[in-house]
Parts: structure tokens; sequence; C-alpha cells
């Protein structure tokens, strides 16, 4: 698996895990760089995996060979959206590897009437994604560089109606991860108070069942929070990774 790299390899790493789609989910956030290592994989559908069809197992052992290939004791996972469902099942299965982990707007407690009412919609909405100025307005809208959005346009256009139906089709269930409970590392879990209820539920139930996990409602943020609203954010991201 690809991945970008930002920053000096003998700081503390953090691994971010990417909405679907959005490579650069966390390009307000790269200025971490500055005091810590980032890792962005590409996760498969998206960027220079795009031509891969998303399949949870295969993309949570693909980031974990990054991971043990870093040399490092431990890293900071943190991820959005698609990114935030990998980042709760690596935890439950790979904890050792983490000291910490944050999970953006996971939604992990999907129903199955959202699941068919998103997969069906795909089709038709994937065809946005061959409109390259759509795509570039878009990257414009969350702060993206010229080159970001650029890159983001070309590989859209590539995704295939069968590999945006997989981020819904395919997804991580909190009700499967049956070692959840038992992880032990510090958790945060943020969602937007703009978002839809089964996020909200998500958020709720990753809090319930794990107390190590702490959670927060983001005010008047939607599901792009990361991207529009790092000014609030980042503070607390950097609060929660520095304590």
């Amino acid at each position: 698996m690809y991945f970008d790299e930002y920053g000096n390899r003998e700081n503390h790493t953090i691994v971010f895990l990417h909405g679907a789609a959005a490579t650069d989910t966390f390009c307000n956030q790269y200025c971490f760089q500055n005091k810590y290592h980032l890792v962005v994989p590409h996760l498969y559908g998206s960027g220079k995996e795009v031509n891969e069809i998303y399949d949870p197992e295969k993309t949570i052992k693909a980031v974990a060979e990054i991971i043990k290939n870093l040399g490092k004791d431990k890293v900071t996972l943190v991820g959005h959206s698609l990114g935030g469902e990998l980042a709760v099942a690596m935890v439950s299965q790979y904890e050792a590897f983490f000291d910490k982990a944050v999970f953006l707007s996971a939604w992990v407690c999907a129903s199955d009437k959202s699941i068919k009412m998103y997969t069906k919609m795909a089709k038709f909405t994937c065809k946005m994604l061959k409109f390259g100025w759509l795509i570039r307005l878009q990257g414009k809208y969350w702060h993206y560089t010229k080159r970001q959005a650029d890159f983001m346009a070309e590989y859209a256009k590539k995704i295939t109606p069968q590999q945006y139906a997989a981020w819904f089709e395919n997804r991580i269930f909190l009700d499967n991860l049956t070692n959840y409970k038992n992880v032990k590392i510090p958790m945060l879990a943020i969602c937007g108070t703009k978002e839809v209820k089964e996020m909200k539920k998500s958020l709720s139930e990753l809090g319930k069942r794990n107390p190590y996990c702490q959670t927060l409602l983001l005010d008047k943020a939607n599901h792009d929070f990361p991207l529009r609203q790092a000014n609030k954010l980042n503070p607390i991201l950097l609060n929660f990774i520095d304590s």
C-alpha cells in the first residue's frame, strides 16, 4: 500500500487514515509535521490505490504492515469517516501497535436501511466524480492546495460505481469487534452536532462500550469538520496527543 510521509522520522509517528475518496482529508493537520512524523496511507479505492476494491480486512492488514515496517515501538492512530471505522477495528486487533487513537465520525453502528440507501445512490453519486472542475471546487472548499485538488480530480475520475459502492457495502460493525471492550489505550471519539443520528449513535456506543474512550460532540460541525473546522479540531487533537 502506498503512503505519503511528512516530517522527521525521528519524531513520534501519527498515522492518519483518510475518508473515502479523499486522501488529503487531513491536509489541515499536516502542520503537525513540525512536531510529529506523519504517515498517510492511500486506502484502497482512493489516491494511488484507486484501482483496488475496498475491503476492510485487506486494508487493515496493509496498514498494519506499513506500521510494522516503520520500526517504531508505538504510533498514534487517527482516522476520519471510513478511516475512523478502520481505526476502531485496528485498535481492536492490533492494540500493541498504538499508544493512543482518535476516531472522527466513525460510522460503526450503521443500519441496513442506511447501507442500502447509500449503496443505491452510489451509481449516481459516482458520476459526479468524473467532472474535474467540480472535484477541484470541492477541494477548494476543503482548503486543499492546487496540487492536492488536481490529484483528487485525477484519481476520482477512475473510481467505478462498484468501487464507490464498496465503501458502503463492506462495513465495519462495532458489534463484530468483540475485543474493542478490552482495549486499554487512551481513545477519543468525536463527531459533529450536525451529523446524522447513526453517527451520533456510533459515537455514544464507542464511549459506552469502553471506559478508555472519551467522546465529544463538536458544536455546529458537519461530517467534514477535519477539513472545514480545523481551527476547532486541531487544539483538541494536539492536547490529546501531547498529554
